[in-house]
């Protein structure tokens, strides 16, 4: 996974608490599904149905696949440029 940045590392991996999700959720189009395409701890993927939200969570690699109508995730920061580069190859929101 992330053979696209390799700056990447482990200690890059910082969980989206529960009570993040909450605080943004009513910014997150209902009706459309999200692809929380950093598997971490797989909690997100979780965290969101729990709010209701239908969400593709799966490990799988960011840079080879396109999943969802739209993103929500939090990404290693070490791979932003190659995260909005890809974002804008696929034309995610």
């Amino acid at each position: 996974m992330f053979k696209d940045c390799p700056r990447w590392s482990r200690d890059d991996d910082y969980m989206t608490q529960k009570s993040a999700w909450e605080e943004i959720a009513g910014f997150l189009p209902r009706g459309k599904t999200i692809w929380e395409c950093f598997w971490g701890d797989g909690k997100s993927g979780e965290y969101l149905r729990e709010l209701g939200f239908e969400v593709i969570h799966e490990p799988v690699d960011f840079f080879e696949n396109d999943l969802g109508e739209i993103f929500c995730s939090n990404p290693p920061y070490s791979c932003k440029k190659e995260v909005f580069t890809r974002l804008k190859e696929l034309q995610k929101k």
